[in-house]
């Protein structure tokens, strides 16, 4: 092995944060048969990136990194979101019966 690439490995290996670890890399069809060892990483804060055709594709990450990335809405923020339309609606109605009706 090249001892200047050995060098720059270690250099830069001095530069990576504390308690940095590589992310796991493993193919669609590794992460098929070994599913649950996936699941079992992300429930222990292990990121695994999945390829296909050796280009990454997907990312199983734990439930608390992903939510960071896609918050769950709620119900009562798209009620909000609809009350805060700024031209207000005004809509026209019809106040006239369609047909007669008897009681």
């Amino acid at each position: 092995m090249d001892c200047s690439f050995t060098a720059k490995f270690l250099y830069y290996d001095h530069m990576r944060p504390q308690g940095y670890r590589p992310v796991k890399t493993m193919q669609v069809r590794e992460a098929k048969a070994g599913f649950s060892a996936i699941v079992e990483a992300a429930e222990n804060g292990e990121p695994t990136i999945i390829t296909k055709h050796g280009k990454p594709t997907a990312m199983v990450v734990p439930v608390d990194e992903g939510r960071k990335l896609y918050p769950q809405s709620r119900q009562r923020d798209f009620v909000d979101f609809l009350l805060q339309y700024p031209g207000g609606i005004e809509l026209e109605r019809n106040e006239s019966p369609s047909r007669d009706v008897e009681f």
